[in-house]
């Protein structure tokens, strides 16, 4: 049986996150970006505005933290991640039934080949130019922060995926709780978002 590495325990988290590049305070931030921008979907929306709303949002909110870190926008095969080049790294924003369950998180989209290509690293190609670019990228470590709410309760994990079964996550490899029902607090994680419009960035875009 797959034995998956779940880390909840606070001083684990912070330790591992260092070596990804990122803090728990940035992730936290994000969670709740996506999580509230549900907020602004209305009645005559499309069914699936809160969710597309989160996930706009969300990655927004990826690159809004990482982007000034170095970090790089990516859209590899036309799957939007931002990507650590020097650690070899791809966080991607996911929607998900249930984050910091017992039960590993089930995406509540779809996953395509595209998405399984990109777990399994493997360096298939769609046209001959592209050959350079997915060889460089084989091997790297993708990560997906998973989201959830359920009603005022936020969850937050960062998880790597061992492969896509059907249009789903399989097993993972690794699962590191950010925002579980024990420490979430809506009045604790207030954020500030009033100085992204006067930020400035050196977006990079990877050949799709």
């Amino acid at each position: 049986m797959f034995q998956t590495r779940i880390l909840a325990d606070s001083l684990d988290v912070n330790l591992r996150l260092e070596t990804l590049g990122i803090t728990k305070q940035e992730l936290v931030t994000i969670a709740i970006s996506a999580a509230t921008a549900r907020n602004d979907a209305v009645s005559i929306d499309p069914i699936n505005a809160p969710g597309q709303l989160s996930y706009i949002f969300g990655t927004r909110a990826i690159r809004l933290a990482l982007l000034p870190k170095g970090w790089v926008l990516d859209r590899t095969d036309n799957i939007e991640a931002t990507f650590n080049k020097e650690l070899n790294i791809k966080i991607i924003f996911q929607n998900v039934e249930s984050a910091c369950s017992k039960q590993p998180p089930k995406a509540i989209s779809s996953k395509g080949d595209a998405t399984k290509r990109l777990v399994a690293n493997n360096s298939l190609y769609l046209w001959p130019e592209m050959e350079h670019e997915f060889n460089a990228q084989e091997n790297t470590s993708v990560w997906f922060l998973c989201v959830s709410t359920k009603n005022d309760e936020i969850r937050a994990e960062l998880s790597r995926p061992h492969s896509i079964e059907g249009n789903q996550f399989g097993e993972f490899i690794e699962r590191i709780f950010i925002l579980t029902d024990n420490n979430w607090n809506p009045i604790n994680h207030i954020e500030d978002t009033s100085n992204l419009n006067n930020q400035e960035f050196d977006i990079q875009v990877t050949r799709k």
